[in-house]
């Protein structure tokens, strides 16, 4: 889907997203913490990426795009098969490493083709899948292990559209719901776990949102004869995510 058509449903997204932590919250910022987990290798995620979402079955595709990340007993039998098994422990290694070059050329403008964001947000959707699961079993690394994978991987959809912004964050937020609704339940080697990789975003920018919105402006006027001028919506968005950040940092740190 090229980023023309993407950008049309771009204010139902920022709606949405604009639920995020609408209540007023602290804006505390905290920069101490443990240092995330990252692969030495100098491989690129995108080759793994790929591979890994070419490896899921038509059936597992159809049915995490029908479900969107919730269990039924369908997904939970397809689940339980050692090659997605497989497929989720190979994802979580490929968040770790800290090469993930899309190499999408944006000459195309709004025309640009973005294939890469339905392959990421399915693999989030089994980070989160494996992560409930782990909770129900109480195996809380697993569950630890999954969620921060996740915070990872929303550094990982890049790009200069505010689309690929609005699905970073859309990825952070699975993670951040992930984090409230179980950490409490976590060690606190495995909170720190996660803990390492929600101080590695950078807030000040919030997956280079500024940039995108230069970019997005700048190829819309180019192609559509003038640019969004009204940028208070994304503002929103990233504030209310930022505003969660903090209360997931502070849950975290107990």
């Amino acid at each position: 889907m090229s980023v023309l058509s993407r950008y049309l449903a771009l204010t139902l997204s920022a709606c949405v997203l604009c639920l995020i932590g609408c209540e007023k919250k602290s804006t505390t910022p905290h920069v101490l913490g443990p240092p995330p987990q990252r692969s030495t290798s100098t491989a690129n995620a995108v080759d793994q990426y790929r591979s890994l979402h070419a490896s899921l079955s038509q059936e597992m595709i159809d049915l995490l795009d029908k479900e969107r990340g919730e269990l039924s007993p369908e997904m939970l039998q397809l689940l339980q098969s050692e090659e997605v098994q497989a497929a989720i422990v190979s994802i979580v290694e490929t968040t770790k490493l800290t090469t993930c070059d899309w190499g999408i050329d944006y000459s195309d403008g709004l025309d640009t083709d973005l294939p890469h964001l339905g392959d990421l947000r399915r693999l989030t959707w089994l980070l989160k899948l494996s992560a409930s699961l782990a909770m129900e079993a109480s195996d809380t690394q697993r569950a630890s292990e999954c969620t921060a994978s996740i915070v990872r991987l929303s550094q990982h959809v890049g790009g200069k559209s505010m689309i690929e912004a609005y699905v970073a964050i859309a990825v952070l937020d699975i993670g951040n719901t992930l984090v409230m609704s179980s950490a409490d339940q976590w060690s606190k080697s495995e909170r720190n776990l996660v803990l390492a990789e929600v101080l590695a975003i950078d807030q000040t920018d919030l997956f280079d949102g500024d940039a995108k919105i230069k970019w997005e402006k700048h190829a819309a006027a180019k192609q559509i004869g003038y640019g969004p001028s009204d940028r208070s919506q994304f503002d929103k968005v990233r504030a209310n995510m930022i505003s969660d950040l903090h209360d997931v940092i502070a849950l975290l740190e107990q």
